[in-house]
């Protein structure tokens, strides 16, 4: 009796949902209790405001760098500091080494880490570009991350510390395989406002250069990722010329960008729009190197940048605050970008 009757709660609970939504109406709920409105923009539905998760659909987190198999979850906090947080079932004994560019090892250490939760910090420098390995001895476990900073080079074993916030001034190199999430300055505020930034990786949670359709990434269960010939399909929607639509790359095409700003004061510097369609973009800037170890927060309220893909290579759509037109290009520099999501038909 008891497996019948869960069964019956859950088929309930999917025909009330498929039955009441109404695109326009309807909200949508991620995984972490956020609300997301949803606007009809020709054939398509999609959600109103980026994307706030921190969690994929099935519980997995997004912005901490898990590497498959092991106890280690990955956070960068103060400047040259280097935090990783350990959760293991029984002791363990880490053995740490870090690398300077050139593979030469500056400093090692052996730690022991009891069971439970624990976090192990390490300064570094000043020795430029670093390359940080941690080893479980008898897992085998094996985590590595790159930075880069000036601090004195140094390994320390904190037992049961809380998890501290990303600070602004840290230096996070991204690469094409970088899993993180940032809020804007580090300031959780921002992310309320804007939506929170996403590596690539983050976004599509796919490690892969095909990409086959439909990618859900970090979208909640029904919607997805929207791919490149979708984000056309929507410009051409919404007024663009179908050849800028379906042809134009590495630049800013047509005049309908402003129709998807929001005319809400504040979200965009001297280039507010006028919201024909609902859309409600706002200026959410980006995460990525502008110079030679410039990674740093840029363009908040002057510019946006999404995430989309074809099926061979990753691809961003955006908007400037002194262009109307809307920006199509591939991915060239890693970055940590906004994101919208789409209903699946």
């Amino acid at each position: 009796m008891r497996k019948l009757f869960l069964l019956m709660l859950l088929s309930c609970s999917l025909i009330s949902t498929s039955q009441s939504f109404d695109c326009g109406t309807s909200t949508v709920t991620d995984i972490d209790g956020n609300l997301y409105h949803t606007v009809k923009i020709g054939s398509q539905c999609w959600l109103k405001e980026n994307m706030r998760t921190t969690r994929y659909s099935d519980g997995q987190l997004v912005g901490i760098s898990e590497i498959a198999g092991t106890d280690f979850q990955e956070y960068i906090n103060m400047p040259g500091k280097l935090q990783v947080n350990v959760f293991l079932s029984r002791e363990e004994k880490l053995d740490i080494n870090i690398y300077d560019i050139a593979g030469r090892t500056v400093s090692h250490s052996d730690l022991v880490c009891n069971s439970g939760s624990s976090r192990v910090e390490i300064s570094i420098g000043p020795i430029g570009l670093y390359i940080v390995q941690i080893k479980g001895k008898s897992t085998g476990s094996n985590f590595k991350v790159m930075g880069c900073d000036q601090n004195t080079i140094g390994v320390n074993l904190l037992q049961n510390t809380p998890t501290i916030l990303k600070n602004k001034s840290d230096t996070i190199v991204l690469d094409h395989m970088s899993r993180y999430c940032f809020d804007y300055d580090n300031d959780p505020a921002n992310s309320e406002k804007f939506g929170k930034l996403y590596t690539s990786l983050s976004a599509l949670n796919v490690d892969s250069s095909h990409y086959d359709q439909p990618v859900q990434g970090i979208c909640p269960n029904g919607w997805h990722v929207p791919s490149d010939a979708e984000w056309s399909q929507f410009e051409i929607a919404i007024g663009m010329d179908s050849i800028d639509a379906i042809y134009g790359y590495m630049t800013y095409r047509g005049t309908v960008g402003g129709k998807l700003k929001t005319s809400e004061p504040g979200y965009w510097d001297w280039g507010d729009g006028t919201d024909d369609f609902g859309f409600s973009a706002k200026g959410s800037g980006f995460y990525y190197n502008q110079g030679v170890n410039e990674w740093d927060f840029y363009f908040l309220t002057k510019r946006c940048s999404w995430w989309t893909y074809r099926q061979y290579g990753l691809m961003s759509r955006g908007l400037i605050n002194i262009n109307d037109g809307i920006y199509r290009g591939f991915e060239q520099i890693p970055s940590a970008n906004s994101f919208r999501c789409i209903k699946n038909p």
